[in-house]
Parts: structure tokens; C-alpha cells; sequence
């Protein structure tokens, strides 16, 4: 994540890869909020859960903890990748499709 001065304002970018391979950088804060996907929901062992927001930009997917709280880039296959092993880690049964 990068940050730049604007005025007053402080703004971060982070990067999304676009098809073909292009890297370009966005402000997440320029997103429009009907373009975040909202996760809410319950743990495994009941805990409540209403603050993690994702949205995919070409081969990209950006997660935000909370309402502009700090966003995180990384390709999909590097998420899809992790998100299966986190969620086997602690105690899923998962799989990736076509395995």
C-alpha cells in the first residue's frame, strides 16, 4: 500500500493486476460502497463477525477490514491458495475444485 498527500487529505493505493498483466494502483476509498461485497456472519465457535469487506478487480481481490479500514491486495490464485489452507488450518473440510 502506498500513500500520497492530496491537499489535506491522505490517501493509500494499493495495486490490482488487470487482464493481460497490467499492474495499475487504485484508491480503495474511490470505490463505491455497492461494489464491496459485505461479510457478516457467525465463527465455528459462535463468535460474531460484521467487519471484513472484499471486491474483485480483474485478477485482483481487494479486502478491507472494516469501513475503510486498512485494504489488502493480492491476486486470486494467491487468495484462492490461502483461503483453502487457512480454512483446512483450522479445522474446515476443504477443498479446491477439481481436487
Amino acid at each position: 500500500m502506498k500513500t500520497a498527500i492530496q491537499g489535506n487529505k491522505r490517501t493509500q493505493t494499493v495495486p490490482v493486476i488487470l487482464k493481460g498483466g497490467l499492474m495499475a494502483r487504485v484508491n480503495p476509498q474511490d470505490i463505491p460502497d455497492n461494489k464491496w461485497d459485505h461479510h457478516h456472519g457467525v465463527t465455528a465457535n459462535g463468535q460474531k463477525v460484521n467487519s471484513l469487506k472484499t471486491t474483485k478487480i480483474d485478477d485482483t481481490i481487494l479486502i478491507q477490514n472494516g469501513s475503510g479500514g486498512p485494504t489488502f491486495s493480492t491476486t486470486m490464485g494467491e487468495f484462492e491458495v490461502a483461503a483453502v489452507q487457512i480454512l483446512a488450518g483450522i479445522g474446515y473440510d476443504v477443498k479446491a475444485p477439481g481436487h
